[in-house]
């Protein structure tokens, strides 16, 4: 009520906004189209919303029930699908790998197993291909990949 109240100075400003929100309900529980079909219109429409200055957590839940009402799924199977999500066991190793790559990074890693691999295969014919061989194939899953500089002369 209090939000009716203040959607407009007159009644009829209120009126107004009171008959907009039916029509919206109503369009809710018997759209004209399939809901599939109307998730992008209705994406649009909230991202109008936020513009003209709704705020940032009405545009996530509304997405996200728009996105659960368009793959017609009842909104009660919001929290299961979280709970399912959150107890996902991958779910931790995502920052546990960001921690070790930093370690690795920080530490030097790449750069001594570079080292170690060029002080023993380097004297060999062929030393620096081999070394880069065995240097990708060590450090191809290793979460210091990213900040190592050899990947930028291995080309692994």
């Amino acid at each position: 009520m209090r939000l009716l109240w203040h959607a407009g100075d007159t009644w009829r400003g209120r009126l107004a906004a009171l008959a907009i929100a039916a029509c919206i309900v109503w369009i809710g529980f018997h759209p004209p189209l399939a809901p599939a079909k109307l998730v992008i219109p209705s994406l649009v429409a909230l991202l109008v919303a936020v513009v003209l200055g709704a705020p940032i957590f009405v545009m996530l839940g509304g997405a996200a029930l728009i996105l659960f009402w368009g793959a017609d799924s009842p909104i009660a199977s919001i929290s299961l699908t979280h709970y399912s999500m959150v107890t996902n066991p991958t779910l931790p190793t995502v920052p546990l790998f960001t921690l070790a790559g930093y370690f690795l990074a920080e530490g030097g890693a790449s750069k001594r197993l570079i080292r170690v691999f060029q002080a023993l295969l380097g004297q060999f014919r062929g030393g620096p291909a081999i070394v880069t061989v065995l240097g990708c194939a060590f450090l191809h899953r290793s979460p210091a990949r990213r900040a190592s500089p050899f990947w930028l002369w291995a080309g692994c």
